[in-house]
Formats: C-alpha cells, structure tokens, sequence
C-alpha cells in the first residue's frame, strides 16, 4: 500500500506562515515507509517559494464563479491534485490535508492498519466507492455532514467523489459544504435508486431527523459501509494555523464550547465502530445540530429550494389571474431577502467573527 498526499489550499494565508507548515508537512509525511509523493495543490498567483524532494507544486486556475464557502476551490484543487498523483505515480491510496493545518503524520500508519483489515461495502454501496472512505470526523447531527478537515481513501474512490462533485458546477445541494459533495456524489452513483427530486433540492431533511425517517436510513447505509472518521486523537492533536485544533475552533466558530463539540456533536472512529456493533445503542446517543452560533444554517436553506418555492407561487399566482402581481412583486420580494440577509451577516460577523452559514471569517477554511 502505497499513500499519495495533497495538500491543497493557499500558501499565501494572512495571519499564518502556511508555507512554514507545508515544509513541516513534508519533511514529516515523506520520512515514513508507506508514505508516497506529496502534492502542493494550490492557484495560480499564489506565490509557493517551496522547494523539498518528493514534493510537486501545482498552480490551478482560480475558480471564477459563486463560490459559497470556497467548496469548489477546494473540490477543484484537490481534484488536480489526486488527478496527477493517479496519472503519475502507483499510489493506490491518497490523503488529502490542508496548507492551513498540521495533523501527526501516524495517520499514515493508522491508514495502513485500517485498510488492511477493512471489508468493502456491500451491495448498492458498491457503486458508491470500492472501498470505505475515511474523514476528520462526522457530524452526529447532519446526515451526510463528513467532515473534510482531512479525508482520504482508495486513488479511484477519491477521484469519482470530488469529480462527481464538480460535475455539477456551481448547483447547490446543500449550503453545507461538507453534506453537499456527498449530495453530488450520490447523485451520480445511485441516480437509479433515489427520490427524483434529489438533484433539484439533495437530501433534505428536517432539523430533527428521526431513525425511520428514509435520508436518514440512506445515510446509516452509507456510513455504516462506505465512510469512516478518523479516531478522535488526531483532530484533538491536530495544529490549526499555527494552534491547537480546539483552540482555534474556540476563536473562530465554537466561541469556548471547542471541547465539547467534539465531545457532543462530532462521531470519530470510537462512535463509528459502536455504531457498526450496536446500532440502537449508537441511536440513543445525543444528535443535535452542530452548534455554529446561528444553526439554522445547517437545517439546508439552499438556494435552490427557495427557486422552487418562488416557481410555485409564480405558478400558483398567474393559475389564479394574478401573474401581474407576481411579476410586480417578485423582485421587490428577492431584494429585501438579500438585504435582510446581507444586514444579518454583517452583524453577526462585526459580534462574533464569523458568518452565520459557517464561512469562519478567514481565508484558509475551506479553500
């Protein structure tokens, strides 16, 4: 077994030396057997003055393009970067890791153990990936909420997930980043078996979703058999812009509940196997929304759901004679919507930092 490594995001990061931690990165991953080439997977004008054996630079063109979250700067960039090391090399697994962040390079051991040992999915999970895809963690409260802090998998799984991913451009599933590349991916791989409005809108779900409820049923078959999160020592002990994981969640989106996010809100490795050996015990577990100050973002208000609703009023309205009326009120209405929302994140920014969909206020999350 043979691991690639992408390190994908920005190397000219303000407030942080990312390109002190890529060197860090690299001299760390590359001294281990089982560890293949790396790859600085970043954009053209960012300037890399990196030069270390073993490690290629890859400058991408900048998405151009509504970008929510910087997801397809970050989809596209890892994309380029699995892409080389699979056109290039014999990895057959690969890793991707952030320029923003450190994470103790045992990971590659625990990669190795994990695999050796893991069983493929089963069943219609077989067109999902070949094998068990591996995450930072997982949202206990969000179906599909894999978290991409880092991520990793066989060459072949990873390329279709973040090539399926951007097959659909700037289409929103879901305002959650980490919830709409499985969206997308699911999308393409069981086009047969899901509900035919799931392009339109992704698996929406309530804020409280319930074990009989049939996303979340879909969403235990492909955790249970398709991803996996790390174990919880390596996000605890990970380095976020030069500091502790926690800390840094603490002064960017979790304002002093870091500890107990991870506690409450994230599933790791430990969860995943209890979930996988004891279902209901795994159920009765807490399962709320992950806490991000304002947490109605995570209950999916996406934009194209919004599109439906106002087609269906348009629709409704001209059905009863009152097409004018739309037509006079719609703009008006679209407006005030952004303005109101616009106004909100301004002050929720100017209090606390960070916007409320999630978007932490700097440059390095999710790029």
């Amino acid at each position: 077994m043979r691991v690639g490594v992408v390190i994908q995001g920005p190397v000219n990061s303000r407030g942080f030396d990312a390109v002190a931690n890529v060197r860090r990165i690299a001299d760390s991953y590359s001294a281990l057997p089982a560890c293949g080439p790396l790859v600085l997977s970043t954009w053209e004008g960012e300037d890399a003055p990196l030069r270390h054996p073993g490690l290629t630079v890859l400058l991408n063109r900048p998405v151009e393009r509504d970008d929510a979250m910087n997801r397809l700067r970050q989809w596209r960039s890892t994309y380029e970067g699995i892409k080389f090391l699979r056109a290039n090399t014999e990895v057959t697994h690969i890793l991707k890791l952030r320029t923003d962040m450190y994470v103790a390079p045992e990971i590659i051991d625990f990669m190795v153990d994990f695999y050796a040992r893991a069983a493929g999915p089963e069943g219609r999970m077989r067109r999902v990936c070949e094998g068990c895809l591996l995450g930072s963690h997982v949202h206990r409260g969000v179906p599909f909420g894999v978290g991409d802090f880092y991520f990793a998998g066989r060459a072949g799984d990873m390329e279709r997930l973040f090539g399926d991913a951007l097959s659909f451009g700037g289409l929103r599933f879901q305002d959650n980043a980490e919830a709409d590349i499985w969206a997308r991916h699911l999308a393409r791989a069981l086009a047969g078996d899901l509900p035919p409005w799931w392009r339109l809108i992704g698996p929406w779900w309530p804020p409280r979703v319930t074990p009989d409820d049939p996303i979340f049923g879909l969403w235990l078959e492909v955790y249970r058999e398709c991803v996996a999160p790390f174990p919880r020592k390596f996000l605890e002990g990970a380095a976020w812009r030069g500091k502790p994981f926690v800390e840094g969640m603490d002064e960017r989106a979790t304002f002093g509940r870091g500890r107990e996010v991870l506690r409450e809100y994230f599933d790791f490795h430990e969860e995943w196997l209890r979930m996988r050996n004891d279902q209901c015990g795994y159920l009765a577990m807490r399962r709320e929304t992950f806490p991000f100050g304002l947490r109605a973002s995570y209950w999916v208000l996406n934009r194209q759901r919004a599109a439906v609703r106002f087609a269906l009023w348009g629709w409704a309205g001209s059905r009863a004679g009152l097409g004018w009326l739309w037509g006079v009120a719609r703009a008006p209405l679209r407006g005030m919507v952004a303005g109101a929302r616009a106004w909100a994140r301004r002050g929720y920014r100017a209090r606390f930092g960070a916007a409320p969909d999630g978007d932490m206020g700097g440059r390095g999350h999710g790029i």
